[in-house]
């Protein structure tokens, strides 16, 4: 073959296996296609993605445990209570806050205990308290505080109080106004984390006189 006729179909080759490779490859979406992502359902029940940030979603209910040693004032004289049992909350919306401010209303508390002083002690929720979550940070869900205000009827045994006490009968108090608890937690539900109580708390008659005072609360919080 004379030289230019080689030196021509040189060029040309290239050309020809590049049309070979368009012809050949698939068109439109299926050209270098990746497979579309798989929607993974929400600890809600909607599809979400796999990502949770931890913090409880719109009408969520959470059982939580509760072990607590209070301390009772009255006629000048502390005495201390150890009770434990149930508290109840439920997820509201969060507002347009920033970080978000998510309600968590108590919506049930069923609290045991036993004393020498004051014998057997049931305390229970007197009205549902609305109580909430707040990220201590604009980029993380965690940590976060945890406020949770229980207004509770207690039903004592016995009283060693002179205010509203008929001997060692049993005594109904109820909190004057709620025992606002608050703690500062890593995840939620709450795993072994304490909850304090922010101001004392009278504990008042049916005729809204004071029997007690109180004092003190520290509470250990777990999920159920």
């Amino acid at each position: 073959m004379p030289p230019t006729r080689l030196l021509a179909a040189l060029n040309i080759a290239p050309m020809l296996a590049m049309g070979a490779l368009a012809l050949s490859a698939p068109s439109g979406a299926e050209a270098g296609s990746l497979p579309a992502p798989v929607p993974v359902a929400g600890t809600d029940g909607v599809q979400g993605t796999s990502d949770d940030d931890g913090l409880p979603k719109p009408g969520q209910v959470t059982k939580l445990n509760l072990h607590d040693k209070a301390t009772l004032r009255c006629d000048d004289r502390d005495y201390t209570l150890a009770l434990h049992g149930t508290v109840e909350v439920k997820a509201g919306s969060p507002g347009s806050e920033i970080p978000p401010k998510i309600p968590l209303k108590v919506t049930a508390a069923e609290l045991t205990g036993r004393s020498d002083d004051f014998g057997t002690v049931k305390a229970t929720l007197d009205g549902p308290q609305p109580g909430s979550i707040v990220s201590d940070g604009k980029l993380k869900p965690f940590p976060a505080t945890h406020t949770l205000p229980l207004s509770l009827k207690i039903t004592l045994d016995k009283s060693p109080c002179a205010t509203g006490s008929r001997g060692y009968e049993p005594l109904v108090l109820t909190t004057k106004n709620p025992a606002q608890l608050v703690g500062k937690l890593t995840q939620f539900p709450p795993k072994g984390d304490v909850y304090r109580l922010q101001n004392p708390v009278d504990l008042v008659t049916e005729d809204d006189s004071t029997a007690a005072v109180l004092q003190d609360l520290n509470v250990d919080m777990d999920g159920v």
